[in-house]
């Protein structure tokens, strides 16, 4: 889990008692934004669908980590691809001109690369 939201009885925080067709009037929520509650639930706990807002860290950056990991990986493999090759057809690395014939450590006529 890398978010979390909070409840509170309250009562135990002395917000009182919600009126009854708002749902559990025993709970609110903090650290969520609620986006949908359920009237007729007789559960205090599953009358709620709120957007958790607090971080868990040590699953937040783990999954943090991993996302831009998975991010670059998507976003640089078509470059090495490409790249991989250009450069095994002979061809400029960065813009694709055909170098057969020139010296191998010559810049590239077309791009200076």
């Amino acid at each position: 889990p890398a978010m979390r939201v909070v409840s509170h009885d309250a009562r135990s925080v002395g917000l009182g008692e919600a009126p009854e067709p708002l749902g559990s009037p025993r709970l609110s929520l903090g650290h969520g934004l609620e986006l949908w509650r359920n009237p007729a639930a007789t559960t205090q706990n599953l009358d709620r669908f709120a957007l958790p807002l607090l971080p868990l860290w040590p699953g937040f950056l783990i999954n943090t980590l991993f996302y831009a990991l998975l991010l670059f990986v998507v976003w640089r493999t078509p470059i090495f691809v490409r790249r991989t090759l250009r450069r095994r057809r002979g061809r400029c690395i960065r813009c694709g001109y055909d170098r057969r014939g020139l010296d191998p450590h010559a810049a590239c006529p077309e791009c200076g690369a």
